[in-house]
């Protein structure tokens, strides 16, 4: 998976602890046997400040407030898609969850690949469940081998 990671909001970002992250939750995602043509899809990374992630969130979710982590399906075959995060949103809950900004940020980035790969957590219980079972368990295995 070719990650480009595209800096929109005035202040510097973990660009390559971005980069390393997705292609760590990528490779597991592989072994646990999740397909598709990784080594040839794209994955943008869109890091905007606060009130440009309020916007998308409106335009996009019809909720008014600035959110972490946003995820777009890509159109094209060679795209997997795009998330775009607010690092301002991520500093505050990162305090709020009494985890560091690298432990919220790797969170999110997993969050939003699970997305683009077709997990939901807003449709059923169920799905929620699913989702959230993997995301916490390749979190806690990224974090445990670190």
């Amino acid at each position: 998976m070719n990650v480009l990671v595209l800096n929109h909001q005035g202040r510097p970002i973990l660009r390559r602890f971005t980069e390393d992250c997705l292609q760590w939750f990528a490779a597991a995602l592989r072994r646990r046997g999740h397909r598709g043509p990784w080594n040839q899809q794209q994955l943008v990374v869109v890091f905007l400040d606060k009130s440009q992630a309020r916007v998308l969130n409106r335009q996009y979710r019809k909720k008014d407030y600035a959110t972490d982590v946003l995820s777009f399906s890509g159109i094209e075959p060679e795209s997997l898609g795009e998330l775009v995060l607010s690092m301002e949103v991520i500093r505050q809950q990162a305090r709020e969850h009494r985890l560091t900004v690298r432990e919220e940020l790797s969170y999110l980035l997993l969050h939003g690949l699970l997305h683009l790969l077709g997990y939901e957590h807003e449709s059923s219980p169920t799905q929620a469940r699913r989702m959230f079972q993997l995301q916490d368990a390749l979190w806690n295995l990224y974090w445990r081998g670190r």
